[in-house]
């Protein structure tokens, strides 16, 4: 497995942006709307992964396992340099901590920063089709197969979006294939992923993500682009948007929100647009803890 997430991480570091900018946005997206292609929202499963680059790694995964109850995998360096661990969850989500240097040194964060997220997606060719209709460019599509060889299993296949317009939401999307994913438990122990998904606080899954932005209408029309709308149902209020991922939220936060506006404004001025709060799901979880700060940050983790 840690040759998988190896790969995963250098397809990602390796796709750069497109040097054009991002398309004009057809007409019917300057809003929420049902996505330029029909079906392209339900397409979208949820929020696959979380990658969130922190000042010391080490000090992230003590605190991860000793303060917050996680079984953290600890990946250790790479020839690049980097430095990660990983909190791996059941329902296939993960969040990586990893370090800032050798990629983000010029990144002005304070203590964690979140800069990349993935949805999870039913068809990754209907994904690719939806987000050329709204002239998002993309990568091609990229099979991942168990330890980056052809000859196992593939495991995934990965989408990535090429444009300035996404510079630090960095959105891309992954498709699993479940029989893929069984057939290298089954035959490839190395590369078993359940052994780190076990959690003395019991998360097994993403709840919700916070997310800070200057522009609520700018955000949630790059979210039209990406097939996601703004739910209805939830009740968005003054500031906020909603946006339900299959038992998840994605929740937008500008400076406008009646009570949490001077906080999201605090926050963007001294480390940029992120999430700022991501609670995992759990029936066992410790809540009286309350959100936690990764440790030299204000980026909350939350086990509820």
């Amino acid at each position: 497995m840690k040759a998988l997430v190896s790969v995963l991480l250098g397809l990602l570091l390796a796709v750069p942006p497109a040097a054009a900018q991002h398309a004009v946005v057809p007409p019917g997206l300057s809003g929420p709307s049902a996505g330029p292609v029909a079906g392209a929202r339900e397409n979208v499963e949820t929020l696959g992964f979380v990658r969130i680059a922190v000042e010391d790694v080490a000090a992230t995964s003590r605190w991860l396992r000793e303060e917050m109850g996680f079984t953290p995998w600890e990946i250790g360096a790479r020839a690049s340099g980097e430095e990660s661990v990983m909190v791996m969850l059941s329902s296939g989500q993960s969040v990586e901590f990893f370090s800032r240097r050798p990629f983000y040194e010029r990144l002005e964060m304070s203590g964690a920063r979140t800069v990349a997220l993935a949805l999870y997606v039913r068809d990754i060719g209907a994904a690719m089709m939806a987000l050329a209709a709204s002239g998002v460019p993309t990568t091609d599509i990229i099979p991942l197969h168990a330890g980056g060889e052809t000859s196992y299993p593939k495991m995934f296949d990965l989408l990535f979006i090429r444009s300035f317009d996404f510079p630090l939401w960095n959105f891309s999307f992954a498709q699993r294939d479940n029989a893929g994913i069984a057939a290298v438990r089954a035959g490839y122990p190395e590369y078993d992923d359940r052994k780190w998904q076990e959690h003395g606080n019991g998360a097994d899954g993403l709840s919700e993500v916070w997310f800070g932005v200057r522009d609520l209408a700018a955000s949630e029309r790059h979210l039209a682009e990406l097939a996601l709308v703004a739910s209805e149902e939830q009740g968005n209020e003054k500031g906020e948007r909603v946006y339900t991922l299959s038992g998840m939220v994605l929740r937008l936060v500008s400076p406008d929100h009646p009570e949490r506006g001077a906080e999201i404004a605090r926050r963007i001025e001294a480390g940029g647009e992120g999430a700022f709060h991501i609670v995992f799901r759990s029936d066992a979880g410790r809540a009286s803890l309350g959100a936690q700060a990764i440790p030299g940050s204000e980026l909350l983790l939350e086990v509820r």
